[in-house]
Parts: C-alpha cells; structure tokens; sequence
C-alpha cells in the first residue's frame, strides 16, 4: 500500500524502490546494484569516476578484490570529467556507470544530460 501511494506522487512505474538513511548507504546500494547486474549479465566492467566519494571508491575496491574491472576516469583541469572519456571507457562487458552529479568538495556540477 505505502508503495502503490508513492509510486502515485512521484509518478513512477511500479518498480522495486529501496529507501535508505543516507548518502553512503544509498551509493552502497547503487554500486551493490550495479554488481548484481553486472553477474546476472556476465559484466564485469565498472566505469566511475576519480574523484567519489569514499562509499563509492572503497565499494568499487571491493568489487576490484572480487574480480571486477574498475575504471575511474579522472576529471580534467576545471573539475569536469568528458563525456567522451566515459563514452570511450564503455565495453561490451560494462555492468554500469558511476558519476557523482554535483562534486561537493569542489563544487563541479557535471553534464549528465550530454
């Protein structure tokens, strides 16, 4: 019930939504999500950035012990990373794609919709 009333005001599809109590969990679970997927699917290639956060970067490590490729593109002068980096850093085995939106210690905001 609580689903179906939130599916309602976000106006989203029925799917599975996992609520969380903060910024670390919640990229924990991303980066879980995307090691799920990446298994399921036989993927085992994981662009992110140089600069995470430390959930993200020690989540990554992680998977990096358990055999998954980690590739961290690294931002170019004026904090930004090129969508052709990561456009280019894409295999036919990536299991998913990791970018902070917003840099909170340098203050970048990066041009996810390119």
């Amino acid at each position: 019930m609580g689903t179906q009333r939130n599916n309602s005001r976000v106006k989203t599809k029925k799917i599975k939504k996992i609520f969380t109590s903060g910024g670390s969990e919640s990229d924990n679970q991303a980066i879980e999500t995307i090691k799920d997927y990446g298994i399921r699917n036989n993927k085992y290639h994981i662009i992110s950035t140089a600069f995470e956060h430390h959930a993200v970067l020690n989540s990554l490590k992680r998977l990096e012990n358990l055999g998954f490729e980690i590739e961290l593109i690294k931002p170019s002068a004026d904090g930004l990373i090129k969508t052709d980096d990561i456009k280019n850093a894409i295999k036919s085995n990536t299991a998913g794609i990791s970018v902070m939106y917003a840099n909170n210690e340098i203050g970048t905001i990066q041009p996810l919709h390119k």
